[in-house]
């Protein structure tokens, strides 16, 4: 194992576990585990936009840059999975680098009509609360299907992510306006709000929390305006269409 190998490995490994929606805490501790596995001190700095590892020893450094982040908690899982195996001995660094180029190829865990099916099972909770009619369910249910195909669609050609958002939230209030003035829903809050909660950046937000609590005040911080910013971008899509809405009625 050659040290320029180690550090490109370990680098790679820290930019899937960032990008995928892991905390910079967790990100920096299971390095320096994945250091000790194989007998190096690799010394590991996370920031919201790089990565730098350093080895102790020899003093030379590895630069990682993080352009854009997603949230892939099964890639989280896998990776953390991936790093105990390693510190177990349960498998040997060429296994380790193996898998880590593996998950780098960005395979997706669950098929697409189980990322849609989820999306409408999650929309379809909030109506729970207000104990809504089975034709409200039935509607949420595909409304989150359309709004994570709205995102999905929406992030792949425009770079800006909170526009995106801001497109998907307009779309799907739009739907619900006219739906519920069809006479198909019954109680038209609930099922705006259910039918956005694909959108809704609960991860972000729950990150931003275990950041702030573990002292990572910036990384915290950033991720916190990150999660206002993209709820700032639903309730203007949300606004802007309510009010066009209103208008061409």
């Amino acid at each position: 194992m050659q040290e320029k190998e180690l550090l490109e490995v370990t680098g790679q490994f820290a930019y899937l576990m960032l990008s995928s929606g892991a905390e910079t805490g967790r990100v920096e501790s299971t390095i320096d585990y994945v250091g000790k596995a194989v007998g190096v001190p690799v010394i590991c700095h996370v920031t919201m936009t790089s990565i730098l590892l350093v080895n102790q020893d020899s003093g030379r450094s590895y630069v990682v840059k993080v352009p854009r982040y997603q949230v892939d908690l099964q890639m989280v899982h896998d990776l953390n999975h991936l790093s105990r195996q390693l510190s177990q001995g349960q498998i040997d660094f060429e296994t380790f680098t193996r898998e880590v180029e593996r998950l780098s190829q960005g395979v997706p865990h669950f098929p697409l009509w189980q990322q849609y099916l989820g999306a409408g099972f999650v929309s379809m909770a909030p109506n729970l609360v207000d104990l809504a009619p089975f034709s409200d369910f039935l509607l949420t249910f595909f409304l989150g299907i359309f709004a994570h195909f709205l995102n999905r669609e929406a992030n792949r050609w425009m770079v800006p992510p909170y526009l995106a958002v801001g497109i998907s939230a307009f779309m799907i209030s739009m739907l619900t306006n006219g739906f519920y003035h069809l006479g198909w829903g019954q109680t038209f809050e609930v099922l705006l709000i259910s039918s956005l909660m694909p959108l809704v950046p609960g991860v972000a937000l729950t990150n931003s929390l275990r950041e702030l609590l573990g002292g990572h005040t910036i990384s915290g911080l950033v991720r916190a305006v990150n999660a206002l910013l993209i709820a700032t971008a639903i309730g203007g899509g949300v606004m802007m269409a309510n009010l066009l809405f209103q208008a061409l009625i």
